[in-house]
């Protein structure tokens, strides 16, 4: 009888064991399947700056929120609720006071099932924006911080900058031929320029507000 007891119990054990395993492979499997997906290999991400996350769009069902852990500080922030899984992605504009450190990662999460969830791979790092290594040519007077993802691009590129008023934004060739053009009002910080029909090539996209701070980028456009 407990000889009988004990192959019950290390069957059970093993039972478990090999279901923790499994879940634990799922995982580790699971956390590459978020880009960024962090390390040294991803570019430092700046406050203000627009980034394009995207995920594996069959590891859920309906719709995911999208966090991001802070490490620095043991705490989670809502970057997006309720997205539809199947998108695969997400645009999230970096707020302008986001703490600056190395110990950031993204997480999508099951929103019906939030024990259901994915980690990045890696940290990402949030770096102060300078002027020397963020690859923007700044025209003259006041600045503003303006940002470009992705870039280069293909079909569309996301224009984020960092002034609560109305702005003015323009692309142009190299030799100032405009080839796109919109306007926002102030409660706009985002903007998404479509690329269809515009041949590869470097452009300028130039951000003016109607204070008259403005800033200029340079887009590289593949096709």
């Amino acid at each position: 009888m407990s000889n009988t007891m004990g192959c019950r119990t290390a069957l059970h054990i093993m039972s478990i064991l090999v279901i923790s395993g499994m879940l634990s492979l799922w995982n580790v499997a699971a956390v590459a399947q978020i880009e960024p997906s962090g390390g040294w290999t991803d570019r430092p991400w700046r406050p203000g700056q627009v980034v394009d996350i995207r995920w594996n769009t069959t590891l859920f069902d309906g719709v995911v929120d999208v966090l991001l852990w802070d490490g620095g500080t043991s705490s989670t922030s809502t970057i997006a609720r309720a997205v539809p899984s199947k998108k695969g992605t997400t645009v999230w504009k970096i707020p302008d006071h986001q703490r600056v450190d190395d110990r950031y990662r993204l997480i999508v999460r099951d929103s019906e099932r939030p024990w259901r969830r994915v980690m990045s791979a890696g940290f990402i790092p949030v770096a102060p924006h300078t002027k020397a290594n963020d690859g923007l040519v700044y025209g003259n007077g006041p600045v503003m911080s303006a940002t470009l993802y992705p870039n280069p691009a293909r079909d569309q590129v996301h224009v984020g900058w960092t002034v609560d008023d109305a702005v003015d934004l323009r692309m142009e060739t190299l030799t100032g031929l405009a080839v796109a053009a919109m306007s926002l009002d102030g409660m706009a910080t985002v903007a998404t320029l479509p690329l269809n029909g515009i041949p590869a090539g470097i452009y300028v996209v130039t951000v003016t507000s109607r204070t008259g701070l403005r800033q200029r980028a340079r887009l590289q456009v593949v096709k």
